[in-house]
């Protein structure tokens, strides 16, 4: 998965090595100012491991692993348990043979590295991949992935649709991945009432859909007002063809803005992370971004005079969503969002709003 997150991740570095120049929060900046976005703080013995949690406790873009180093094996592996199952640790390590040095005498290393192995596979978490857009571009194995929003289906006709995903769901059968995807503003509604497809690893859901991946429960909201929605409108009353040789259903629907549900969204409980299309009036991009010059060039081009107040109440709901689950116990920790085409995070009451940009993937296993 290295190579599918968008940004830059050291996933094996020692900030808290007493080797180091600087305090490991002076590292960190240093790295995040050099484009370093997420980072992975590694433990080689039980004091190590220690200091790896605790850095990641600090930092939410810092993770831990927790390891005993072939130099150190005949600590024993039993040294390192107490540290396996706590909070921000993602993975065993950093663990392996080293004959070069042999600190370590070799059947001991040979032992410890394999109950390392061991332990690794008995503690692994099922993972969740959350992306903006295409899916298609990476190169992933046993894991789901959630789509927020735009999967793009409903500008075909439904047979030409699922022709064009079966290559995509096989490759997706082979590699035990399963897609699960909500709808955006560039896509069929019904569609997702309603899944016309029938495959076992791509599931179009429901807005209000539940998710329990990963000992977490998920909630999906989809829908968002398209800025270009006149233009679309207007190219597809202008253009009939499209909607039956080109671009199949519609180019437009009318049914595609974020819905408030209040009864259904007072009936939610125990959610911990949100995911929406669109996103609350107080997070990136502001009213500065989504009316400036790019929307009010849309607004003079195609005389789509409603378009601010529009954009404006739909966020407005969407913080009307989350005020209703904080008001019903819902403890949400995370809200990932995508639309803008733009990367950015920001965290308001507690909890973490990550836009997602356009092919960026973030991971969920914690």
């Amino acid at each position: 998965m290295s190579t599918a997150i968008t940004g830059w991740t050291d996933t094996h570095c020692h900030i808290h090595d007493d080797k180091m120049s600087s305090v490991p929060a002076e590292s960190l900046q240093r790295a995040r100012e050099a484009g370093v976005e997420r980072f992975v703080v590694i433990g080689t013995d039980a004091p190590t491991c220690e200091q790896a949690i605790a850095i990641a406790s600090q930092h939410s873009d810092v993770w831990a692993t927790v390891g005993l180093h072939p130099h150190d094996a005949t600590q024993g592996t039993d040294s390192i348990l107490p540290y396996v199952t706590q909070p921000r640790v993602v993975a065993i390590g950093e663990c392996g043979l080293d004959y070069y040095y042999e600190h370590s005498p070799r059947d001991i290393q040979m032992r410890v590295f394999a109950e390392q192995i061991a332990l690794a596979k008995q503690h692994s978490t099922e993972q969740v991949l959350i992306i903006g857009q295409y899916i298609d571009r990476f190169e992933i194995k046993d894991t789901h992935i959630i789509q927020v929003g735009d999967f793009g289906v409903g500008f075909k006709d439904t047979y030409k649709e699922k022709r064009m995903l079966e290559m995509y769901h096989t490759k997706l059968v082979n590699n035990n991945v399963t897609v699960w995807a909500f709808r955006g503003n560039h896509d069929y509604k019904p569609h997702f009432d309603n899944d016309p497809f029938g495959f076992t690893n791509i599931k179009l859901i429901p807005d209000y859909t539940v998710l329990e991946l990963c000992g977490k429960r998920i909630l999906c909201v989809g829908g968002a007002v398209s800025v270009d929605r006149e233009w679309r409108y207007t190219k597809k009353q202008k253009m009939g063809i499209y909607e039956n040789k080109t671009l199949g259903v519609e180019s437009w629907w009318e049914d595609e803005v974020f819905v408030l549900d209040v009864e259904k969204a007072s009936q939610m409980r125990d959610i911990d992370i949100v995911l929406t299309h669109t996103c609350p009036h107080y997070c990136p991009p502001d009213n500065t971004f989504g009316f400036g010059p790019f929307v009010e060039g849309i607004i003079r081009e195609t005389g789509d005079v409603g378009l601010k107040t529009d954009l404006n109440v739909e966020r407005q709901q969407v913080t009307e969503l989350f005020h209703i689950l904080k008001m019903n116990g819902n403890n949400i920790q995370k809200n990932y969002y995508g639309h803008f085409h733009k990367s950015d995070v920001q965290t308001y009451d507690g909890c973490e709003h990550r836009m997602l940009g356009v092919g960026e993937l973030w991971m969920e296993n914690l």
